[in-house]
């Protein structure tokens, strides 16, 4: 099954969710005899909300919660998307109408699925660099202040 967004055309899978670096994190639901895909990219924040192969919401989202509002033969749905984990790369998708959650499906990238202990020295390491950078640049700004 091929979906298109802009002048991209995309292949993509037909009844599971997934989540890559270049194919991005999809997922799927089906809602009185319609399916919804949503595809949101791993580089550039685009959300895309699709029914039955149509593009029907999109924007950017940099935040850790945004709402696509939607009607779908009469009744409006909201499908939310939520990142659950920025450390993880994990993002959760639900499927709500009138508030109440009708489905949820939740995605962590490969590259996040990594061990609570590489985690830690990821956080290890940014702290270090992170206090080595302010350290660098005190000592450059005192160096030109002469």
């Amino acid at each position: 099954m091929k979906y298109t967004t802009h002048t991209q055309e995309k292949d993509i899978p037909v009844t599971e969710p997934t989540a890559g670096t270049f194919s991005g994190y999809w997922f799927f639901f089906e809602h009185a005899g319609h399916r919804l895909a949503v595809h949101l990219s791993a580089w550039s924040g685009l959300e895309t909300v699709y029914v039955d192969g149509e593009p029907v919401s999109e924007r950017r989202n940099w935040g850790l919660r945004s709402d696509h509002a939607l009607v779908v033969d009469g009744e409006p749905l909201t499908v939310r998307v939520d990142i659950e984990s920025y450390l993880a790369m994990r993002v959760g998708v639900s499927l709500l109408a009138g508030g109440r959650v009708l489905a949820r499906q939740s995605r962590q990238h490969p590259l996040g699925a990594r061990s609570r202990a590489a985690m830690a020295w990821q956080f290890v390491g940014g702290l270090a660099g992170g206090v080595a950078g302010y350290w660098t640049v005190a000592w450059l700004a005192d160096l030109l202040r002469g």
